[in-house]
């Protein structure tokens, strides 16, 4: 087929191979299982009471993958300088003819490797599939690939929407590619590329699914009968799967190169605001394969705790304290905006010590945590969490007497201490690493909760201002609030605080009106002279008070004395 000439539907979406329609493939099939033996030694498979063999049943699939055209891209030009007549041409625009052929030709390159995954490696899986030789009870083999299906038709929009025609145009004309046809075809970078991320964090996650589903003879050998094909050349499925994660990558830096061959301000400025777009995709894609990075480390070392150590509390406790010995590493942290993940800092083999005891632990430092465990037994890999984790925003630091050496004061939430211990590392230079760790795992633990701090207070307000939420501002102005309180009492809204006091009896009321009452659970609003603020009191009798009061209290901010 001519690239000239080609037509092109753009908003066609790629057609998607379906063994159902193989009439053909599924007769050869059919005829194959009418023989008990092949003369290929490769795996067999029982379908019913006939062997399969798994590699001459996946040659059926020859016919399709060789003269089905449909599912192969339109070739073309191996060289730009095919497309025009260079010797009219100045340096600065062969430059950047050059730069802009790299961004086309990478990305048939790139398209084409898709097309090979989905109509050669899914394709025979299909097939294999249908005619029930390669079972998926305990593997689900698809989640190999990931999305590529989307990866394939988002590229392929991207081809025909926007490479494809401003090359079709050079080619009919026998003119230079137009840069400024090509940046205004360019589509929204985040809403065209986002599916990359979707297959960035799964990559770990389905190349384990590969390495297990090897072990599979019958898998095995389709895998290999789909490497050797000619339209593979030469690569592996690992290294086809890997492409995508790659290709992303790629485009700030050749948009960037036609940055650099352009001398026109305005086209300059288009190619900056694409650039700039593309690059916080890939940024986008970064952080969030970094954050599942981290998470997967915070689950894996949270499936080597297996036990909580009870040498701290009595005989006979464990089943009253089993539902509180449970370390849920990957909940949300207190006090911190739930977008931040906990992240495994620091981790390492340290000598603990305190007033009691003397034992080697493993110590793991967490964003938000400093947790000591131990391991269960010598020579295992499973742990108990030695000591209650530590916040380290209640963690004192203080250099030994031996440099290797450091000390760790734990304070309350009242900055008193509540224990001490030592911690000793391999060396001076490690002990070093680990305070200054700590430090700033301190630091950035005051940040975070700040900024939680923040997020809350904006969602309260969000919140109120939607009136999901009853405070004084919603009474009418000229409605009666009826509270009760001594004479010249001063109004509720010159008032800012209410205080809660409490005092024996009536007679112990102060001249300056405090009222001090202990015994009663009804509220007085009285005026304090000392704090100009207000009293809550307690008055003989329920009855005194009336509902109004107690709405108005649940209202007001009350502050314990």
């Amino acid at each position: 087929m001519d690239i000239r000439t080609c037509t092109i539907n753009a908003d066609e979406k790629p057609r998607l191979v379906s063994v159902h329609r193989q009439s053909s493939f599924t007769r050869k099939a059919a005829s194959l299982k009418r023989f008990s033996f092949f003369a290929s030694d490769s795996p067999t498979y029982s379908n019913g009471q006939v062997q399969i063999n798994i590699v001459d049943y996946l040659s059926t699939c020859s016919e399709y993958i060789t003269s089905n055209d449909n599912w192969k891209l339109q070739s073309i030009p191996s060289s730009w300088k095919e497309i025009m007549d260079t010797n009219n041409l100045n340096e600065e625009l062969i430059d950047q003819q050059v730069a802009i052929w790299e961004l086309i030709q990478t990305e048939h390159c790139f398209l084409s490797q898709l097309a090979v995954i989905k109509n050669v490696f899914i394709y025979c899986l299909d097939s294999l599939r249908e005619a029930n030789l390669l079972a998926t009870k305990e593997t689900n083999y698809y989640n190999i690939f990931g999305n590529v299906d989307e990866l394939y038709f988002s590229h392929l929009c991207f081809w025909k929407k926007t490479l494809l025609p401003s090359l079709q145009k050079a080619l009919l004309h026998h003119i230079p590619i137009s840069l400024t046809d090509l940046v205004h075809r360019f589509p929204n970078c985040k809403e065209l590329f986002s599916v990359h991320e979707e297959y960035c964090l799964s990559h770990n996650t389905n190349l384990q699914v590969l390495d297990k589903a090897m072990q599979n003879p019958e898998f095995k050998a389709y895998i290999k009968w789909c490497e050797a094909r000619p339209e593979c050349k030469r690569l592996h499925l690992k290294d086809f799967l890997a492409k995508p994660m790659q290709r992303i990558t790629k485009y700030p830096l050749l948009l960037k190169a036609i940055l650099k061959k352009t001398d026109n301000n305005d086209m300059k400025g288009q190619l900056i605001v694409i650039m700039v777009e593309m690059e916080k995709v890939v940024q986008s894609i970064n952080l969030a394969v970094h954050h599942q990075e981290e998470l997967e480390k915070v689950k894996e070392m949270a499936r080597r705790i297996t036990s909580y150590n009870m040498g701290d509390f009595p005989r006979g406790w464990d089943e009253f304290l089993h539902p509180y010995m449970q370390l849920d590493l990957t909940a949300p942290m207190v006090g911190i905006d739930t977008i931040h993940h906990r992240k495994l800092l620091l981790d390492g083999m340290l000598r603990y010590k305190d007033s009691f005891s003397k034992v080697d632990t493993c110590v793991f430092l967490f964003t938000d945590l400093l947790l000591i465990t131990k391991l269960l037994k010598k020579g295992s890999e499973q742990l108990v969490i030695y000591k209650p984790p530590f916040r380290v925003d209640q963690l004192l630091l203080k250099e030994g007497s031996n440099p290797a050496c450091f000390n760790v004061i734990y304070v309350s939430e009242l900055r008193t201490p509540i224990l001490w211990f030592n911690l000793r590392a391999a060396s001076p230079h490690a002990a070093s690493g680990w305070m200054k760790k700590i430090q700033q795992a301190q630091k950035q633990y005051v940040i975070l909760t700040k900024k939680g701090r923040l997020s809350t207070s904006d969602a309260s307000a969000t919140h109120l201002s939607n009136g999901s939420e009853t405070s004084l501002s919603t009474f009418d102005d000229d409605e009666d609030i009826d509270i009760v309180s001594p004479p010249d009492t001063p109004k509720l809204d010159s008032v800012p605080l209410v205080q809660v006091s409490h005092c024996e009896d009536d007679d112990d009321l102060s001249d300056d009106t405090e009222y001090r009452h202990k015994s009663h659970r009804s509220y007085v609003l009285t005026p304090s002279c000392s704090t100009s603020s207000l009293i809550v009191t307690t008055p003989r009798s329920v009855a005194d008070v009336s509902t109004q009061t107690t709405d108005c209290l649940r209202q007001s901010k009350i502050t314990m004395v």
